[in-house]
């Protein structure tokens, strides 16, 4: 279809094959996953509107632009991403999820879990940088209390062009920011280049701290680390 088609279901590459689409994917509310090993090959844009898009493989795209929905995963999406009212969320549970470069804009969050083991989600900007303009951060921490030390130091955003723009909107250099549970906090550090996780602190029984992730201008929902009422995959 010359103008974009709609998805309101289920586009998938499995099994280490690819899916070539040749039309704009101009409104997703359902699902597009590529697999490990796999990959999404999108010709032109993708548009986000609602619903979930899981890259564990390859997705590639001229550009990706969110107004809603969650993207998530392990993989790499070769092509810019602008977000908005939206939530990004790497990691499976923790891992890296690889973007050419990001605008982090109004009503979007980066939610990034640091895990019992010291593992954390990590965002990568492969070819530019990360523009966090009005974009929140959220933190999600699942261990216990001596399982991070505060000495610990966990990168969650790895860049080529830097952290242009400004700070995330919660998140100044040198902030402590709390848990969406409130079990826990961090230092957050910008360093030219990089993210940093610092001076760990446990806190359980403390203030939750769940940064609204907006799907439209007007609607609010919020969600666990990579759940969203059964619609993402597990």
């Amino acid at each position: 279809r010359s103008g974009g088609f709609p998805n309101t279901g289920t586009l998938q590459a499995l099994n280490n094959a690819t899916l070539d689409i040749n039309d704009p994917l101009v409104h997703n509310d359902g699902l597009v996953f590529a697999e490990a090993g796999s990959t999404v090959d999108f010709a032109s844009t993708l548009t986000q509107t609602g619903g979930v898009t899981r890259v564990d493989g390859n997705l590639i795209t001229t550009s990706m632009h969110m107004t809603g929905g969650i993207l998530q995963g392990i993989g790499n999406i070769d092509g810019p991403l602008t977000a908005n009212y939206c939530l990004v969320s790497p990691g499976n549970s923790t891992g890296p999820l690889s973007i050419d470069s990001m605008i982090h804009g109004a009503g979007a969050s980066i939610r990034i879990e640091v895990n019992a083991t010291g593992d954390a989600d990590q965002l990568v900007m492969t070819a530019g940088a990360l523009n966090p303009f009005g974009g929140a951060l959220q933190l999600a921490y699942t261990g216990g209390p001596t399982d991070v030390q505060p000495t610990d130091v966990f990168t969650i955003i790895t860049t080529v062009g830097g952290v242009a723009g400004g700070n995330f909107i919660n998140a100044a250099d040198g902030q402590r920011v709390t848990t969406i549970d409130g079990s826990a906090s961090f230092i957050v550090n910008y360093n030219g280049t990089t993210v940093t996780l610092t001076d760990f602190h446990y806190n359980p029984g403390g203030a939750t701290n769940e940064v609204p992730v907006l799907t439209t201008t007007t609607d609010v929902f919020s969600i666990a680390e990579n759940t969203a009422s059964g619609t993402l995959i597990s």
